[in-house]
């Protein structure tokens, strides 16, 4: 699915990096046992352009079980899209990021936040 995403973001020349636990996941660092949703920062351009660039829908909540369960950030300031780097074919936001956008989600996301600090961030 991210590959898929990550052609049509090359094809339409939109800046992305994927961060959140998909991230942690393709940079071998798994911190959830199921991804529901995968967060992907696009810019410079506003998360709803950015839809209409790749084009794809904007799912209504009852319709999102059918889609590909993107979530997508403008990333305003280019703090996920400037550093990114390419793993087997999609741009992953820098560790750094990718810990902050997991805290910032709370519950779940601030335990995998944790669990990703320890697995990625420490060791380096």
């Amino acid at each position: 699915m991210l590959r898929r995403f990550a052609e049509r973001a090359d094809a339409a020349g939109l800046p992305y990096a994927v961060t959140g636990a998909a991230a942690s996941q393709l940079l071998g660092a798994p911190v959830l046992s199921q991804i529901i949703v995968s967060h992907i920062r696009v810019g410079p351009v506003q998360a709803d352009s950015a839809l209409h660039r790749l084009g794809l829908e904007h799912l209504d909540a009852e319709d999102a079980g059918r889609g590909m369960n993107l979530e997508l950030w403008t990333d305003t300031g280019e703090l996920g899209t400037f550093a990114a780097r390419d793993v087997n074919g999609v741009r992953v936001a820098p560790p750094v990021r990718v810990w902050l956008d997991l805290a910032r989600q709370g519950g779940r996301g601030a335990d995998a936040a944790q669990l990703f600090r320890e697995q990625v961030l420490e060791r380096a």
